[in-house]
């Protein structure tokens, strides 16, 4: 089984520097551009995915979106709440300034998701992917930011941290075997035909 996980495209708030958490906000025109420009790559490189699953919130859905349509694959999109972004409390709307930054490294919030409850949630949310797919599936996932960089920390925690460099539209292929993820590559981006290994 293979798993790819694509983090949204741009917002305003993404190219603002404004903390989203779990605001449902919308792409913004380079975000739309981004999303239709990875769905030719994909198509480009072959890539071929029988199943999709999104995030609930739109900028994660939209994105899934315009991928299939430009890939030309008529998938049925699963929403996944445990797909959402991190709930970083308080601190959401804030501009990520360096005194945010070091209260988000504390998790000095009131509403800021703990460290291990979000690693537990993306841990289940994969299994549970897995546990209704099988070894021949090919999925892909568009999920947010704080929901891959967990999920490469736990698979690498040696390599990856939270200032690991994630752009939107970066993606982490992944194989599950034997009860198992392993981390197979992580892409920069998916444009221009050409998909950017980061790893």
């Amino acid at each position: 089984m293979k798993l790819y996980l694509i983090r949204h495209g741009e917002t305003d708030q993404n190219k603002n520097e404004i903390i989203q958490g779990r605001g449902d906000f919308k792409l913004s025109v380079s975000g739309i551009s981004q999303a239709q420009e990875a769905g030719k790559t994909l198509k480009t490189n072959n890539y071929i995915f029988t199943k999709a699953y999104s995030s609930p919130l739109s900028r994660a859905y939209d994105t899934l979106s315009l991928i299939l349509k430009e890939m030309d694959l008529d998938l049925n999109i699963i929403i996944k709440n445990n797909l959402i972004e991190r709930d970083f409390g308080e601190l959401e709307g804030l501009k990520l300034t360096k005194d945010v930054r070091m209260r988000f490294i504390a998790e000095d919030a009131r509403g800021f998701e703990k460290r291990d409850v979000l690693f537990k949630r993306v841990q289940n949310i994969l299994n549970n992917i897995a546990s209704e797919s099988d070894a021949r599936d090919s999925i892909i996932i568009v999920t947010h930011s704080h929901i891959i960089k967990p999920l490469l920390m736990m698979l690498d925690e040696k390599t990856y941290d939270y200032n690991t460099k994630l752009d939107n539209l970066g993606m982490a292929e992944l194989a599950y075997e034997n009860g198992e993820f392993k981390l197979i590559s992580l892409y920069g981006g998916l444009k221009d035909g050409q998909i950017h290994n980061q790893r």
